[in-house]
Parts: structure tokens; C-alpha cells; sequence
């Protein structure tokens, strides 16, 4: 069963966290304005900068994103769907509206390059 708990929430910048040491990285980077609720900017612009920040920071050739949810508790109650693309998603727990990858109980090698299950 879930157990409410108090987690603090800190500024992670200048932390030097490193993907090598902790498998994730903070950078800095000047967004493009995309509208969240438009599934074709998320898609071809906002996936296209997030690869690009990804190729960039650790030199690989190829990089694919795929697969997101927006989620949203007001959007949701009212049924809320994204132009373009699917309904709006009951928040994990009360959030702001953010990208969320979810990807099941799969770990990430058993998920194709086009985001199936294999």
C-alpha cells in the first residue's frame, strides 16, 4: 500500500552530477517554446532538441526519442485530449503537467527502437 512521505526538493545545479557516476546529468540549455498540449511540436520539435542535447552530451551518432504522456489532473477530469494525439494522462501523483516516459514493467532493453515491447 502507498505510504504518504516527505521528500525535500533541492536545486540539483552545480551538483557535477556525471552520467558516468550517477546515470544522469544537469545541463544547462535556452528551450525553444513548445506547446505541451500539441502533439505534433512535442513530436518533431521537442523531440528533436532532446535528442540533439543527448548526441551532443555523449557523442553518439544516433539518438531515437519516443514515447510520451502528458499528465495532467484538470486536463483529465474534463477529458482532456492532445491536439493531435491521445488523452491526457491522471498524474503518477499531484504534479505539475510535465513529459513522463512510462515504460511498464519492461526494462528499457526490452523496449524496441519504435517503443514497442519486444
Amino acid at each position: 500500500d502507498p505510504v504518504p512521505v516527505e521528500v525535500e526538493i533541492q536545486d540539483g545545479r552545480g551538483m557535477g552530477f556525471t552520467l558516468d557516476d550517477n546515470g544522469f546529468c544537469l545541463l544547462p540549455h535556452e528551450w525553444d517554446h513548445v506547446d505541451y498540449n500539441d502533439n505534433d511540436q512535442v513530436v518533431n520539435k521537442y523531440y528533436a532538441e532532446c535528442e540533439a542535447i543527448v548526441r551532443r552530451q555523449t557523442g553518439a551518432s544516433r539518438v531515437l526519442a519516443f514515447d510520451h504522456n502528458v499528465r495532467a489532473k484538470q486536463r483529465k477530469d474534463a477529458g482532456g485530449r492532445l491536439r493531435g494525439g491521445s488523452a491526457v494522462q491522471e498524474p503518477l501523483i499531484t504534479c505539475p503537467q510535465r513529459l513522463y516516459v512510462d515504460l511498464g514493467a519492461q526494462p528499457y532493453s526490452a523496449v524496441g527502437p519504435t517503443g514497442s515491447q519486444q
